[in-house]
């Protein structure tokens, strides 16, 4: 079926038969050898137009939502077309990729990547295969292959040599993080006086005297929220929306400063390019002005509970400190 990014596809029982306990055909774009394990189900996921179209019509492209177990064959997603219609593409994220993606990873398999989930590599139409821009707002986002690597590496898995395996050592991903945030934003940090906190894994709040900037990472990618301590009721401001809209003009690019590993790629580069922004065109903001506020035009974010405990307890714990 036609979704975001092409066909989406999902529960093929391939390898019944023909395939079973044999390598495929198609020669994945990342290298990988595409073979399943006896007694294991592998599933495999990649970007449609550079990998996962051949691959699909190679195992029958039989169209499924049977998310079960498939030892010693093949499992990809290839739901029926009007599920995409019906549900929209958030909708389908939510009751058909995680769902899938779930069964995947709770079942322990062998995740084979047929594309090499990097920010430099394109599909045949030259469109990035994790990052592209929104058709409808221009804006750069995550594709659903991009969703679906961000996803896995938030479950403790890291890419390597065409898989994705889980990584054993659970606190060094707990604080990736925080390590990026910090390197990227450390100019910022020392010249404004700024403490850096975990709230959680996803999300790193950077406390002023006055405000704090939240950054959230989830499976649409990195977010920045701007929060006003004096306001009487806590509300999130996007501060990247903000610059890019109101302040293009002033905004200063990084350098792409990407490493070997992937997520460690798109962490540095978003978080080294926004710091650039922020660092070239929100000196107002970093010294505690509040009048750019009343410029912001799009509706603000609701702080949850969880949220502003966080935010009020980082608040304290800065007054304490200076």
């Amino acid at each position: 079926m036609i979704g975001q990014d092409g066909p989406t596809y999902s529960g093929v029982r391939g390898g019944e038969g023909v395939v079973r306990g044999k390598t495929l055909n198609h020669q994945a774009s990342s290298g990988v050898l595409l073979q399943v394990e006896p007694g294991k189900t592998t599933t495999v996921l990649g970007s449609y137009n550079k990998d996962m179209a051949s691959i699909v019509d190679e195992l029958g492209n039989v169209k499924s939502m049977d998310f079960g177990p498939n030892p010693g064959g093949f499992n990809v997603l290839n739901a029926p077309d009007e599920l995409f219609s019906a549900l929209g593409p958030k909708g389908f994220w939510g009751e058909v990729n995680v769902p899938f993606l779930n069964a995947a990873t709770s079942r322990g398999d062998n995740v084979l990547m047929a594309t090499e989930p990097a920010f430099d590599i394109v599909d045949n139409r030259g469109i990035g295969v994790l990052i592209r821009p929104n058709t409808t707002t221009g804006k750069m986002e995550l594709t659903g292959f991009g969703k679906e690597y961000i996803t896995l590496r938030q479950k403790g898995y890291i890419y390597q040599d065409g898989k994705m395996a889980r990584w054993q050592n659970g606190e060094a991903m707990k604080d990736i993080l925080l390590q990026k945030v910090k390197s990227a934003f450390s100019e910022i940090v020392e010249k404004y006086r700024l403490e850096v906190k975990e709230v959680d894994k996803n999300f790193i709040i950077l406390v002023g005297s006055s405000y704090a900037i939240g950054v959230l990472l989830d499976k649409d990618g990195l977010a920045y929220m701007y929060y006003d301590f004096s306001a009487p009721i806590k509300k999130g401001y996007n501060l990247g929306l903000f610059l890019i809209q109101k302040r293009r003009d002033q905004l200063v690019f990084g350098v792409d400063d990407r490493s070997r590993s992937p997520v460690d790629e798109y962490l540095s580069h978003n978080l080294s390019i926004f710091a650039n922004q922020l660092f070239s065109a929100g000196k107002d903001i970093l010294r505690g002005e509040k009048s750019w506020i009343n410029n912001y035009q799009w509706p603000s974010v609701t702080v949850n509970d969880e949220v502003l405990s966080a935010l009020l307890c980082a608040k304290q714990q800065f007054k304490a400190t200076k």
